[in-house]
């Protein structure tokens, strides 16, 4: 896979957000994105989020595993509330790509959407911002030379369906995400945005076989309930 992340600041907020790709074991790789208004517990909560991933998840039963650590995430959380810390318009996304299968989980106005290999983008997080734990995970797969996008601000906010329709059509990665910073800073996004774009390579070996791509059709659900995704 291809991956690049970058950070927006806003000019109205210190500068609070924060990516991170992390190599698990071979063909499994974890992303965090991560937007904390109050700058006191970003090296603590941070640093738990990346131990406990790092600790728990295993390429043999990734959801499960992943699942058992985000568990550890929301109760660690759980004890700054405790601690009377501020976690107001806290914004995570984690995103763990095992292959072609992709599995992520967010708090707050974090979104995610998918580009896929007709350039339909669909936004496959749903719309709930009020949440301060990870209460669900969202799986499904991603085909060769799809695109997913993930940011700690619903980006449908800024970014229009002529826009998305550009950005679809690069597959310079690095452009791809500059180009939304330009976008965020014509707009003059009041809050601070880390995002990361993923375009998947993988091509799974009986498709390789077979000498053509494997059709997977794109679907994505959660736990508990199987109607979040929309296109957009």
């Amino acid at each position: 896979f291809y991956f690049d992340v970058k950070n927006y600041q806003s000019d109205l907020w210190e500068n609070t957000s924060t990516g991170r790709n992390i190599q698990i074991d071979e063909n499994l790789n974890c992303f965090v994105l991560f937007d904390p208004t109050n700058k006191k517990i970003i090296s603590p909560l941070l640093n738990k989020i990346l131990d406990y991933l790092l600790d728990t998840i295993t390429l043999k039963d990734t959801y499960n595993t992943f699942w058992v650590s985000l568990e550890a995430i929301n109760f660690f959380i759980k004890t700054l509330k405790d601690k009377e810390n501020n976690l107001d318009n806290l914004n995570i996304v984690i995103g763990l790509l095992e292959r072609n299968n992709l599995h992520f989980a967010k708090i707050g106005k974090a979104s995610c959407f998918l580009i896929n290999q007709k350039k339909e983008v669909i936004e496959i997080s749903d719309k709930n911002d009020k949440n301060t734990t990870f209460d669900y995970i969202s799986s499904g797969k991603v085909t060769y030379w799809e695109m997913v996008v993930f940011a700690t601000q619903n980006l449908w906010d800024y970014i229009t369906n002529s826009d998305w329709q550009d950005l679809s059509a690069l597959k310079d990665i690095e452009k791809v995400t500059q180009n939304i910073m330009h976008i965020l800073e014509d707009e003059k996004s009041s809050c601070n945005v880390s995002i990361a774009w993923i375009l998947s390579d993988y091509v799974s070996s009986e498709a390789k076989s077979n000498h053509q791509l494997e059709k997977v059709k794109n679907i994505f659900y959660k736990t508990i309930d199987n109607n979040t995704s929309k296109k957009v």
